[in-house]
């Protein structure tokens, strides 16, 4: 059984420097801005974290790797999702400069994101940005979904239907 990664925290900037590691999971239900849009929170997330200094650089490198259900925007039922990703993350320590993306010396990386250090960072709440990027804007599934069928005794009045009932009287 892997360790869980509920309640860690770090300091971005030492973790980096010193290139700690740690690794485990975190069940979805621990990342309260994922709960809105997973069809089950019982799902875990098997994470690795790794800091390394490198070229006068501070690095974070975060996996996740996990399956739940996603709620598909069009039939608003279940849709398995794999979710796979690697981030690199420059912690940028106080008083020093912010990478500029369009600079060429590599300063940041392609594909890599720049966060301030911080001496007490959740490491949830690096784990559930990271999830919520990965994530699909609007979910749906590939084929074979319709949306909601509407009985006929709910549909809604169509407003200028109401408003021309009011007008007869």
């Amino acid at each position: 059984m892997s360790r869980s990664l509920v309640g860690l925290v770090i300091d971005t900037l030492e973790f980096a420097r010193e290139g700690r590691s740690v690794s485990g999971s975190v069940p979805v239900s621990a990342l309260p801005r994922l709960l809105d849009v997973v069809g089950t929170a019982d799902a875990l997330l098997e994470c690795e974290l790794h800091g390394r200094r490198e070229n006068g650089r501070n690095w974070l490198s975060l996996q996740i790797r996990g399956e739940f259900d996603l709620i598909c925007q069009r039939c608003l039922g279940p849709m398995p999702f794999v979710l796979e990703t690697d981030a690199e993350l420059q912690v940028i320590a106080p008083g020093e400069a912010w990478p500029d993306e369009a600079l060429e010396d590599g300063a940041l990386r392609l594909g890599a994101d720049a966060i301030a250090a911080e001496t007490a960072q959740a490491v949830t709440d690096l784990i559930e940005e990271e999830v919520l990027l990965a994530l699909p804007v609007a979910p749906k599934h590939e084929e074979g979904c319709e949306p909601p069928a509407r009985s006929d005794d709910k549909r809604a009045a169509s407003p200028f239907a109401v408003l021309a009932k009011l007008k007869k009287h």
